[in-house]
């Protein structure tokens, strides 16, 4: 039995190995990012917002190279962040960064926030590149949607 346990340890490891990248310099501490060439930095910004929007977040912030989207957290992110009523708030950062290469790198921070928009009660607190995957689904959608065009 335990040669079983140890086999499924080390495939689980290889697992989660697997699907580790290092990012770009420029999403360093990033949880999600993608490289974007061909387009303009108002044309991925467009993009981002309708994707995001599409997914149920608004817009809270909007400047040139970062966008901040929020929406409300799921049953499961309420329940991490501290119980069903604590109105958990999924806050995401994104940074467009312009490369040597005339490329974007868009990439994300993404929090759950307590108490969002409160000046004295906010409690961000930020998700790790383990809980990423959801984030770089969108990120992937946005670069799809400009390879559309």
């Amino acid at each position: 039995m335990g040669t079983v346990k140890n086999l499924l340890w080390v495939m689980a490891l290889v697992a989660v190995m697997a699907g580790c990248k290092s990012p770009p310099g420029a999403a360093e501490g990033s949880l999600a990012w993608v490289t974007i060439t061909n387009h303009s930095r108002a044309e991925i910004a467009v993009a981002a917002k309708e994707v995001f929007v599409r997914h149920g977040y608004k817009v809270t912030h909007d400047a040139p190279t970062k966008l901040t989207f929020e929406k409300p957290g799921s049953a499961w992110d309420n329940l991490e962040q501290g119980g069903w009523d604590s109105g958990v708030t999924v806050r995401i950062e994104a940074v467009l960064a312009l490369q040597p290469d005339n490329s974007w790198v868009l990439h994300c921070h993404a929090s759950l926030v307590r108490h969002a928009g409160d000046d004295v009660f906010e409690d961000p607190h930020q998700l790790s590149r383990m809980r990423g995957g959801r984030f770089q689904k969108l990120l992937e959608e946005v670069k799809a949607e400009l390879a559309k065009q």
